[in-house]
């Protein structure tokens, strides 16, 4: 579909954009060669395959203002654009960065225009992704970035992720430039940006990407708050000049399943593109399960296959073995308890997860356990969340939970990677 087919001057450009980017890709991480040394990721998402909504279909002159919270500061910065769904090509133009303010306006004085092989449009070539050029952008870390960008051509699918969990804006006719969008549209989603990444110099700087469902997502966190346990950890990073300078990249997706494809695809499938080709990845702390023992019950009512504990034990050591192979260090996160939501838990599913984070807490050969289990069960019922940590549907954290899963990942399993003492073991 064609929202603003580029005018005929812009015609041969986007030709050539479209076969730049095309050459380039092998020249970018996770497509051909090893992530860049220097860059390390300060934000990222896990986009999903989506229709592309009849909201962004509202013809030319469309604008489409996203915010993100980065997780670490930085000097230079480069966007990712995903069009790994399209099967035509995305193509956006006149995009701009910004420090972004409450309710979507920007702070003026830091607006840059973001260039791509040195043109204001950026052409992503389907099944692909695209980085811009370079940026020079001095922000701190936590800041809110507001990327937003005219909409010319969208394929039928395209790369969404709906936990966003922040507000993007949209208007009809706007400058990418403007201050304030005002009389904009609201969505809680994100569109097409993927990642942005940080220039280091090549030696300081590194991250932990976090994959998991909607727990990782932030399920239950109110829009442009940051509460989810990712942004909790990331804070608690910042106050430690060891891990200060240490990055938290949020690849949760809610409905995922470790095994099987869900609302997204499965865990397994998910490592080469949110794990090993995230810039400057050195760890990962693994929070997914629960879907896989919770969709039993469907399954079983509908005659379909489902995981087993042993099934959840051999895709772990299936992530532990991949992410050895690329020098990755691994958390593994304990199934936190949920069998007090019986419309998703059964006595043989509560069975299989004490079984499966039995073997994670005793026999599981990752660098550390992440015990979100034991972080936030009742004492006294421990198959069930301590009331304070539920929110309610007795299976996502309450915003006191996610805080106690932020506080509950072991500090050495960072720290040890920076080659300070720490007792001989296992984190």
């Amino acid at each position: 579909m064609n929202l603003h087919p580029p005018k005929t001057g812009r015609l041969s450009a986007w030709k050539r954009q479209l076969g730049l980017a095309a050459v380039s890709l092998a020249l970018l991480p996770g497509f051909g060669c090893a992530t860049p040394t220097r860059w390390v990721g300060v934000w990222s998402t896990a986009p999903i395959e989506e229709a592309t909504p009849a909201e962004l279909q509202a013809g030319g002159g469309l604008v489409l203002r996203q915010v993100v919270r980065i997780s670490n500061g930085a000097e230079t910065v480069r966007l990712r654009l995903s069009n790994e769904y399209g099967s035509e090509a995305l193509v956006l133009e006149d995009v701009t960065v910004a420090e972004a303010q409450a309710g979507g306006s920007i702070v003026s004085r830091t607006l840059q225009p973001v260039r791509f092989s040195g043109r204001p449009l950026a052409a992503v070539p389907p099944h692909s992704v695209l980085y811009s050029d370079p940026l020079p952008f001095r922000v701190a870390a936590h800041a809110d970035l507001a990327v937003t960008a005219r909409l010319v051509s969208l394929p039928g699918k395209v790369a969404g992720h709906p936990g966003s969990r922040t507000t993007s804006y949209l208007k009809q006719g706007a400058s990418t430039a403007d201050g304030v969008l005002n009389g904009a549209t609201r969505i809680v989603h994100w569109y097409f940006v993927s990642g942005i990444e940080s220039l280091t110099g090549g030696t300081g700087g590194a991250a932990v990407a976090c994959l998991g469902d909607s727990i990782t997502d932030g399920y239950g966190c109110l829009p442009d708050q940051n509460l989810r346990w990712t942004d909790a950890y990331s804070r608690r990073l910042r106050t430690d000049p060891a891990t200060a300078d240490v990055s938290v990249l949020n690849l949760g997706i809610g409905g995922g399943r470790l095994l099987r494809q869900g609302n997204g695809p499965s865990g397994l499938s998910r490592l080469d593109r949110d794990v090993f080709s995230q810039a400057g990845v050195k760890w990962v702390i693994v929070q997914l399960g629960v879907n896989d023992l919770g969709t039993r019950i469907n399954a079983r009512a509908a005659g379909q296959a489902f995981a087993s504990a042993g099934d959840l034990i051999e895709g772990y050591q299936r992530v532990l073995e991949a992410c050895r192979a690329h020098g990755v260090r691994v958390a593994l996160a304990t199934i936190t308890p949920f069998a007090a939501a019986e419309w998703y838990s059964t006595p043989d599913i509560e069975a299989d997860r004490e079984a499966v984070n039995q073997w994670i807490r005793e026999r599981a050969p990752c660098d550390a356990v992440a015990d979100f289990d034991a972080a936030l069960r009742d004492p006294d019922h421990p198959t069930v969340l301590l009331p304070t940590f539920d929110s309610g549907d007795h299976l996502h954290p309450s915003m006191a939970g996610y805080r106690r899963m932020a506080e509950s990942v072991p500090e050495g399993f960072l720290l040890n990677t920076r080659g300070l003492a720490r007792p001989p073991g296992r984190d």
